[in-house]
């Protein structure tokens, strides 16, 4: 496995489906942690309560809460669906 980056304005690399599936896979520890983070960014959200003196400030934190939800959720799904392949190209 070669990791040559790809010259582009951002950091990218040509990846075989193989290599995709195997780098999205999660250690248990891995997940753990992110699940924690997952229900830390829903309990703040919960909480959030909106500031009738900052109205943009809430409105920030809410998309932030809202953004990290969504990419944490993303991370985790990725990881199971991978392990799901592999199990399933593996049998």
């Amino acid at each position: 496995m070669s990791l040559t980056p790809i010259t582009n304005d951002f950091t990218s690399y040509k990846l075989t489906e193989e290599e995709i599936a195997a780098g999205s896979i999660l250690s248990p520890l891995q997940m753990a942690v992110l699940q924690n983070d997952l229900s830390e960014a829903a309990h703040q959200k919960v909480q959030l309560k909106v500031d009738g003196t900052n109205v943009t400030g809430f409105i920030q934190k809410e998309a932030e809460l809202a953004g990290r939800l969504l990419i944490l959720r993303y991370i985790l799904d990725r990881s199971e669906q991978a392990k799901q392949l592999h199990l399933t190209t593996n049998s």
